[in-house]
């Protein structure tokens, strides 16, 4: 159950938040809940974890301050949340609706739904190959794990099998098309799939809306959402980054989303700029694959989600999963046919053997 707005000014008061502060609901995630909070003289993001995704919250929010938290500071091209401290010094709080947080707002920070040009996505990059260097500095065992498999193709296929069992007449034909093309391409899905060496600290969902860019064009770019944060191979990030960055039309527009060669090179070139790693054979490898990947697997997953009922990801009008599951395949298509372009990007890099 979604808290309400009641719900949101008791986890206000126990924040030492003024009750009578004036909240904006944010509608832009799938998961959580999220309110832009105005106070005399001062902003928040007030967030509710959604413990129905996410059941250990606590684990959650301790990786959440963990990363954050070696992630302060030094880091000109990328700028951290702060997370604002409960009554006891916490920076969470504990309601009978769950758990709640408070981030301070970011001035002047704007959202975009896809890169307007390519020096949008060349920053964005930057800013996550930047993270991620940091983060390697982070030993892995700091990091609970608590989403067991979420970047793991094998799970989710096996997900969409279980689902698929259950489904009603009805959802079944309506992904009929869909359906046989996962099964088609499955087998060879798989023997693409990235290995998970070496072992990285990562984001988890660095899709392009969760960074945050300066309105005026100066300044560093936020990473923002580290809900997800796991340890795995560098090409899940940078693929999950690339699906969304170099694409061309919505999320949910089968018929409109593409994937545009000139953000795909800016939004590569500038991650491997801020990463300034070399990076193994094996790794480097793994990258090219990672975009049409993490595309494929994302695609199973809305369909899942489809043929469950609508229950993981918010819906706002019936189809709307398969349309997305639709646009996903379509990106997969540009970003095998992409795959030479960005080879040759990433093989231009320094490597280790």
């Amino acid at each position: 159950t979604r808290p309400d707005i009641e719900a949101a000014r008791a986890a206000l008061a126990a924040l030492r938040l003024p009750g009578d502060a004036r909240l904006e609901a944010i509608t832009s995630g799938h998961v959580n809940e999220s309110w832009h909070v105005h106070v005399p003289g001062d902003e928040v993001l007030l967030q509710w974890l959604n413990h129905g995704v996410f059941p250990e919250a606590d684990a959650v929010q301790d990786n959440v301050e963990t990363v954050l938290d070696h992630l302060d500071g030094g880091m000109p091209r990328l700028a951290v949340p702060t997370l604002r401290r409960a009554v006891d010094g916490a920076r969470r709080v504990r309601c009978e609706s769950g758990l709640w947080r408070a981030f301070a707002w970011l001035p002047g920070r704007v959202v975009h739904a896809w890169p307007g040009d390519a020096a949008l996505a060349r920053a964005a990059g930057v800013a996550l190959g930047a993270a991620l260097h940091a983060l390697g500095a982070l030993p892995a065992d700091r990091i609970r794990p608590v989403l067991a498999r979420f970047h793991d193709l094998e799970a989710r296929l096996d997900d969409l099998d279980e689902v698929r069992s259950g489904a009603t007449a009805q959802r079944l034909a309506d992904a009929a098309v869909l359906l046989a093309r996962v099964d088609d391409e499955r087998e060879a899905r798989r023997k693409r799939a990235p290995l998970a060496l070496p072992p990285r600290v990562l984001h988890g969902d660095p899709k392009f809306t969760n960074f945050l860019f300066p309105a005026t064009g100066t300044g560093a770019v936020a990473l923002v959402d580290w809900d997800t944060v796991m340890v795995g191979p560098l090409a899940w990030d940078l693929g999950d980054f690339l699906r969304s960055a170099a694409c061309r039309g919505g999320e949910d527009d089968p018929g409109g989303a593409r994937v545009d060669a000139e953000l795909l090179c800016a939004g590569a070139s500038g991650f491997l700029e801020g990463l300034a790693e070399p990076l193994a054979s094996a790794e480097r490898s793994a990258l090219v694959a990672a975009p049409a990947h993490m595309a494929f697997m994302l695609a199973v997953r809305f369909l899942t989600d489809h043929l469950a009922g609508d229950r993981y990801f918010r819906v706002r009008r019936p189809r709307q999963n398969l349309d997305r599951a639709s646009a996903q395949l379509a990106l997969v298509d540009g970003f095998d046919a992409a795959e030479d372009v960005l080879r040759r990007l990433v093989e231009d890099t320094d490597s280790e053997e």
